[in-house]
């Protein structure tokens, strides 16, 4: 095992965002990495940015170098990974999540998904539909009952 905790971390205020591996993690937290341009060094973690996902050793990691330590600010995905689902708010406030996947809403009686293939899912206990204008049903082949 690397002799951990080797520090040659610059004074805080002074460093940028530096690329590491985590070395050693706990209950999904980083707690030791080894910065990617500092062969040998390892550096003790003392804090996660708020989102940094569940961290796993050999995981890549952006860090903050700071006088105690590094903060993992983010988690690069897998080079083979696709990227996550987008979440925008537009200038209208439309709320848009976008994903190559699906998007599904659950609750404990009732789901809504919207599949990939273009299919929308819902099921629940009762749906309602209302309209304070027209109400469109439209469809090739609409099924009822």
């Amino acid at each position: 095992m690397q002799e951990l905790y080797k520090t040659d971390i610059p004074a805080c205020g002074s460093a940028p965002l530096e690329l590491a591996t985590v070395v050693e993690a706990h209950a999904g937290l980083a707690a030791v990495v080894a910065p990617a341009e500092r062969p040998g060094r390892t550096w003790r973690v003392v804090d996660h940015a708020d989102g940094v996902p569940v961290l796993s050793e050999g995981d890549r990691v952006l860090v903050l170098p700071v006088a105690q330590g590094a903060i993992v600010t983010h988690r690069l995905r897998d080079r083979n990974a696709r990227p996550a689902a987008t979440v925008e708010v537009a200038e209208d406030g439309t709320l848009e999540i976008a994903t190559d996947g699906a998007i599904r809403l659950r609750t404990r009686n009732a789901t809504i998904e919207l599949c990939a293939d273009g299919r929308i899912l819902i099921d629940g206990q009762e749906i309602l539909s209302s309209a304070r204008r027209v109400h469109r049903i439209q469809g090739r082949t609409i099924e009822l009952n």
